[in-house]
């Protein structure tokens, strides 16, 4: 039996490859429709790890829902405004009408 070892040089470009790579848990809200579909809603970060503003309406959208002007959403049993709130990991978002898409 051989004993196998990787040059030093790949050894170094691996270990920086997987440090380089963030294993930790994916970061996101939840939207829950009237008819009980769930989309979930990827927090964005900076380089620098900083959470990047998202609103929930631009968070909605750009998960290609299509959301009447009619429709309500909900945080913690109070209706928001989705284009003043911002999303925040582990929000749960409810949303009241004819949404398609997602």
């Amino acid at each position: 039996m051989s004993d196998f070892s990787l040059p030093e040089e790949f050894a170094a470009e691996i270990e920086q490859s997987l440090v380089a790579q963030d294993y930790d848990q994916v970061e996101m809200a939840t939207l829950i429709t009237n008819g009980g579909e769930r989309v979930y809603l990827p927090i964005q970060r900076t380089e620098a790890g900083e959470v990047v503003p998202q609103t929930i309406m631009e968070a909605v959208l750009a998960a290609d829902i299509n959301v009447p002007a009619s429709t309500q959403f909900w945080v913690e049993g109070q209706v928001v405004d989705p284009g003043a709130v911002h999303v925040a990991s582990g929000m749960r978002i409810s949303a009241y009408g004819n949404i398609k898409g997602g």
